[in-house]
C-alpha cells in the first residue's frame, strides 16, 4: 500500500541551498556534517562510471516505493544505470540500494524548467529511523519566506573533506526571485530562489535532485543557479514542489 504524508493547512517554509548550472558535478559550499536519522529522506542516485565515484545526485522519498528528484538528474540515463542508495549517513558503509523500475519525467521538462522527475523503485523501502518519506505539500502552496535546509554528498570548499560523509546548508528564500537571479533564464513560476542569509553557503549539482525542506515539508529540488561555478553568495533555484504535486499524485496513483 502506498504511504504517503500530506501537511493539510498551508505550512510556512524555509529552504536551502543554491545551485549551479544544470549539469552533474557540483558541492555544497559552507554547509555542515549531517546525520542520516536528522534527514532520513534523502536519498544517493547512483551509477557505475570507470575511475569516478558512484554518487551523482540526490534524491527524496516521498512514499515507499517512490523518489523524486531533477529531471535534468537522470534524462539521458537509463534505468539499468541506475540506483539509488538510502539509510546512510556515509555512503561507503551501511544503507541499502534499490533498482530502479521505471523513471518518469515531467512531460513539461525542457531543459531548464521543470526540472522534476520521479523514480519508481523496484521495491518498496522498508521505513525506519534512517528511512522515512518527506511530508508534501498540498498543491500550489506559496512558499514561505524563510530558512530551509538543502542536504547531499556533493562536493565542498574544503578540498580535505570526505565526501561520502552526507551535509548540509541552511539557506532563506528570497521574496523577489527576478530581482536576486542575474542570469540567462528568467526565474518560471514552477521555481523558487534561495540563498544564503550571511553569503558563505551554497549547494551545486552533485547535489541537484535533492531536497529543499522547511519545516519538514518538501517544497524544492534543488535544479539550477546562476554560473559555471558555485559560489558562497549565489542565489539557486528550485524546483516548485507544489506547483507539481498533481502530477506527482497522479503517477502515484496510476503506478
Amino acid at each position: 500500500m502506498v504511504q504517503l504524508v500530506f501537511i493539510l493547512l498551508p505550512v510556512i517554509l524555509t529552504l536551502s541551498g543554491g545551485t549551479c548550472e544544470t549539469s552533474a558535478s557540483g558541492r555544497i559550499y559552507g554547509g555542515y556534517l549531517a546525520n542520516i536519522e536528522k534527514f532520513p529522506y534523502i536519498v544517493s542516485l547512483q551509477t557505475k562510471h570507470e575511475n569516478q565515484r558512484p554518487h551523482f545526485c540526490g534524491g527524496a522519498i516521498i512514499t515507499s516505493r517512490f523518489v523524486i528528484t531533477a529531471a535534468h538528474c537522470v534524462d539521458k540515463i537509463t534505468k539499468e544505470k541506475l540506483r539509488i542508495k538510502a539509510g546512510t549517513t556515509y555512503l561507503k558503509k551501511r544503507g541499502i540500494t534499490s533498482q530502479i523500475d521505471r523513471i518518469i519525467i515531467h512531460p513539461k521538462w525542457n531543459g531548464h524548467y521543470f526540472d522534476f522527475a520521479l523514480l519508481k523503485l523496484h521495491k518498496p523501502l522498508i521505513f525506519s529511523d534512517r528511512i522515512r518519506n518527506v511530508k508534501l505539500p498540498p498543491y500550489l502552496t506559496e512558499v514561505p519566506i524563510k530558512l530551509g535546509t538543502a542536504t547531499g554528498w556533493g562536493l565542498t570548499n574544503n578540498p580535505k573533506d570526505d565526501l561520502d560523509f552526507l551535509r548540509a546548508v541552511d539557506l532563506k528564500v528570497v521574496e523577489d526571485c527576478l530581482k536576486a537571479k542575474k542570469s540567462k533564464y528568467l526565474p518560471a513560476e514552477s521555481e523558487f530562489c534561495a540563498e544564503h542569509r550571511y553569503g558563505i553557503g551554497d549547494t551545486c549539482s552533485n547535489d541537484s535532485g535533492g531536497p529543499f525542506v522547511i519545516d519538514g515539508v518538501l517544497y524544492g529540488i534543488t535544479s539550477h543557479g546562476n554560473g559555471t561555478f558555485c559560489q558562497m553568495a549565489d542565489t539557486g533555484v528550485y524546483a516548485k514542489v507544489p506547483f507539481v504535486m498533481n502530477w506527482i499524485m497522479k503517477n502515484i496513483r496510476q503506478s
